[in-house]
């Protein structure tokens, strides 16, 4: 049985009616209404199948019993708080759903509501969300371009319920699920801001060093700020027992380290080990070209002079680089309402919270190779008994082989014997002589009796447990 999640909206109660009817083609002018009908699916009062045109979708026997009795078919209508089948989920702040309409009214309601005004898509979708068990929908894996920009869209618009958010996951190969859960904490922690210095008095050694060098790429005005900025990370980041360092002269394209590609200088900030590189960029703008004296003269001659010409802009950004994910952002900038100083919090924050997630992978993998190793203990016990098995067995064929070689043997000498009674002198001689060696032969080879017993098994090798492992080499490889 489906599980169940308080009573329908209008629009959910509008689609059970629309399918009711046999999905009449000329309600509906798009596939918004697929969003709540893939809602009730879940609830097994319908039954939604294909996809696109051939998409389709079935009243089923509950949804017959909720049209008909404004219920579901395992709620007791004069039922307790106490009973779990009661419980509705919570809705979240600001999308509560209004009351089922009467039994009476059921089909009236569903009329109206179509004269009214549809929610639009991107409404009809966070309704749906908000309406399902646990919040959760699940739907095709295909649709899943359509479902990206719903929930951009819903951004955008602010329909998305403080402290909450839209995630995405992949239950199996052809169903993705959509869920409406609260914001993880980082993102509701709220942050100091860093204080930036209005001037340099006593600054710190990599502002020093920046302001020293001559691949400080900010240039103009700017850079007396975006040093001032510089101070402000290395003071607060130390405060918060990192390591930071100027790192001069990098090259811009990691690819291209010639002496002379362009260079800039970074920002390196460590912590425990982990470290992260960050630089300033400024914008540039284009400017209409004033031509000097000279360049006049030479266009006389046939030469050109620019149009443009690109100059340093007041605005700046920082761009970080490091393991551990994304968070926040990669890069900040500056903005007709917004600027890096408000960021500067947020940045460190970014440093920190990558650095988590570097000590995370780190314990998860110590975690996997652990795991890993204990399997192969296991896989390496088991190939050893089953080594220990396959040697006794082939002990026991091998003595067999012999024992039956040497009776074959023993009986080809009594031949001989036979055979060469009738013989004299040396042409007897030989034969009885050569009876006598093959029989000498199959008393070597007969296990029997002194081999008649369990073999010894040597301490297997590596190469001889290979063939009883598990996929893998003993190695891990």
């Amino acid at each position: 049985m489906s599980r169940r999640a308080g009573p329908l909206n209008a629009v959910q109660l509008e689609v059970l009616n629309w399918v009711k009817d046999d999905c009449p083609e000329d309600v509906y002018s798009d596939w918004s209404h697929r969003v709540s009908a893939r809602a009730l699916h879940n609830r097994g009062l319908i039954e939604v199948r294909g996809r696109g045109e051939k998409w389709s979708a079935a009243l089923t026997d509950d949804g017959r019993y909720y049209l008909e009795h404004g219920s579901y078919p395992d709620e007791v209508p004069t039922g307790t708080a106490d009973d779990p089948r009661q419980a509705t989920i919570a809705e979240p702040q600001g999308l509560s759903e209004p009351p089922p309409p009467q039994r009476s009214t059921l089909r009236k309601a569903g009329e109206g509501a179509r004269r009214a005004k549809q929610p639009n898509k991107t409404e009809q979708f966070i309704l749906a969300l908000n309406a399902a068990v646990e919040h959760r929908l699940v739907v095709e894996r295909s649709e899943e371009a359509s479902y990206r920009r719903l929930i951009t869209l819903a951004k955008h618009r602010g329909l998305i319920p403080d402290g909450m958010q839209i995630t995405l996951s992949w239950p199996s190969r052809d169903e993705l699920a959509l869920t409406l859960e609260p914001l993880p904490e980082w993102q509701t922690r709220a942050l100091d801001p860093i204080a930036v210095p209005g001037r340099l008095h006593n600054p710190s050694d990599v502002t020093t060093a920046l302001s020293k060098s001559d691949t400080f790429q900010v240039t103009g005005d700017p850079r007396k700020r975006a040093l001032r900025l510089t101070e402000a990370l290395t003071v607060a980041a130390r405060e918060r027992e990192m390591s930071v360092k100027a790192v001069l002269n990098q090259p811009r394209n990691p690819n291209n380290t010639y002496r002379d590609s362009p260079r800039r200088d970074e920002i390196e900030f460590s912590i425990e080990g982990d470290s992260f590189r960050l630089w300033f960029t400024q914008d540039t703008l284009r400017e209409p070209h004033e031509p000097t004296q000279r360049e006049i003269m030479r266009v006389q001659r046939g030469s050109l002079f620019p149009d443009y010409d690109e100059v340093p802009a007041e605005r700046l950004g920082l761009v970080l680089n490091g393991e551990g994910g994304t968070f926040w952002a990669g890069s900040w900038h500056d903005a007709e309402d917004h600027g890096l100083e408000e960021d500067l919090a947020q940045i460190l924050e970014e440093l920190r919270l990558r650095h988590d997630r570097q000590i995370e992978n780190r314990e998860a993998e110590q975690e996997r190779a652990l795991a890993r190793r204990e399997q192969e203990k296991k896989d390496r016990a088991v190939a050893k008994e089953k080594y220990r098995a396959q040697f006794t067995v082939d002990a026991m064929k091998s003595q067999a082989e012999k024992w039956e070689e040497a009776d074959r043997l023993r009986r080809y000498a009594a031949a001989i014997r036979e055979v060469a009674a009738p013989f004299e002198g040396q042409r007897q001689e030989a034969a009885l002589e050569w009876a006598a060696q093959v029989e000498a032969e199959a008393s070597r080879i007969n296990p029997l009796p002194h081999a008649a017993k369990p073999p010894e098994i040597p301490e297997p090798s590596h190469s001889d447990l290979s063939p009883f492992m598990k996929s893998r080499s003993l190695y891990g490889w």
